[in-house]
């Protein structure tokens, strides 16, 4: 599997140099040069209780009010070249959530970090970034990987239509640790992916994708919080979605995850979570919230065990286990219940149910019990 990796990387280097060498021979200024400007505003009311605590006890009931505030740009160079960033509220340690409770030490100022920065391209079908992006394989959640934790590395993808099939296949390559130790093991992350949109007919549009995702010395929990166990990862990633487009759109969606590593011989893994590597998610969505009085009911239901993702590069929106600083979102069941208002075509109301108990028993922690939780959020959405 090493040489995989080693694969990608040459495969990436290659195509980009070809890719930058052709671009560099066509390109020429541009006369307006252009500034993109983007953003969002969220207020957050959030109500957790019934959440109990492995030794069989119950987290106090939490009422809380977050906010959120991200601002990018995007500065197009000339026709082949661009580049751009974005900052963002959220504690500096914590890569899952840009959100400060309201409250958060006294008046002080908000932390607001660099989420973003990157140069990228395009050339007729193919395009490519390098640097700190968004992750930018196709997915429809947050259940596998968390919309605010952006890799840095290299990327490649290209769009070829062929008749009714759109297909997007996308490569990277991202360094997840690295530091200036000569004898330093570099943490790193691989994917592969093919993308297609399938357009079934005017109103019925299947998406598919099959990823492979390879990470390799990944730390147990981030190096800067402690981290020193480091575990492999080899993930086949498989994801469906159905919409159908009428006056009330629908949508029905699949997502598959197995980690293929094993783990028997690693003693870094307990054994209770030695064969925990399976994760499904499916949901079904009726509505939209694009434009003024549109509306939106959905059903989501989850199956995480505790190796089918990395518990920090996944979602944090369904359970209250962890801290300021990371959570550990696996390892648990669940359902949500979602029901979304549009005021405007930027500005929705989402409110949402969570109910989840964990799969197993955290024995590593002496646990007589397993971990349960309630949630609800009511967010205020705007975007420009």
């Amino acid at each position: 599997m090493k040489k995989i990796i080693n694969y990608i990387k040459i495969i990436i280097l290659a195509n980009m140099l070809v890719l930058l060498a052709t671009v560099l021979v066509k390109a020429q200024d541009t006369p307006k040069k252009k500034f993109e400007f983007s953003g969002d505003f969220r207020y957050r009311f959030e109500q957790d209780w019934n959440s109990r605590l492995d030794d069989g006890t119950f987290r106090t009931d939490r009422f809380r009010m977050r906010y959120r505030l991200r601002l990018g740009f995007k500065y197009q160079l000339n026709e082949f070249f661009y580049f751009g960033g974005r900052v963002r509220t959220g504690i500096a340690s914590n890569m899952q959530s840009p959100h400060i409770n309201v409250g958060y030490n006294g008046f002080t100022s908000a932390p607001f970090n660099i989420s973003k920065a990157y140069l990228g391209g395009k050339y007729k079908d193919l395009w490519w970034w390098v640097g700190k992006n968004s992750y930018p394989f196709w997915k429809q959640n947050e259940l596998f990987w968390d919309d605010d934790v952006t890799p840095e590395g290299i990327t490649m993808g290209g769009k070829f239509t062929s008749g009714v099939l759109l297909i997007n296949p996308t490569i990277g390559y991202y360094i997840t640790n690295h530091n200036q130790q000569v004898n330093y093991v570099d943490g790193t992350m691989a994917i592969v992916q093919l993308a297609a949109v399938l357009k079934v007919s005017n109103r019925i549009t299947l998406d598919m994708a099959m990823t492979y995702n390879q990470m390799d010395n990944i730390f147990d929990k981030p190096e800067h919080l402690g981290g020193t166990q480091r575990i492999d990862y080899k993930f086949i990633i498989s994801g469906a979605r159905a919409r159908i487009n009428t006056k009330l759109p629908f949508e029905l969606g699949v997502d598959y995850v197995v980690n293929i590593e094993d783990y028997n011989n690693n003693p870094a893994i307990n054994n209770h979570y030695k064969d925990q590597k399976t994760s499904f998610v499916g949901h079904l969505q009726i509505g939209k919230s694009k434009k003024k009085g549109d509306w939106l009911l959905g059903y989501y239901y989850a199956f995480k065990q505790k190796y089918s993702v990395v518990d920090y590069y996944t979602e944090d929106d369904w359970v209250r286990w962890g801290n300021i600083n990371r959570n550990r979102n696996t390892n648990y069941t669940g359902h949500e219940v979602r029901l979304g208002y549009a005021f405007a075509p930027k500005f929705n109301m989402v409110l949402r149910a969570y109910t989840v108990e964990a799969i197993a028993k955290r024995l590593e922690n002496n646990a007589i019990a397993t971990e349960t939780g309630n949630r609800i959020r009511l967010d205020l959405n705007i975007k420009f």
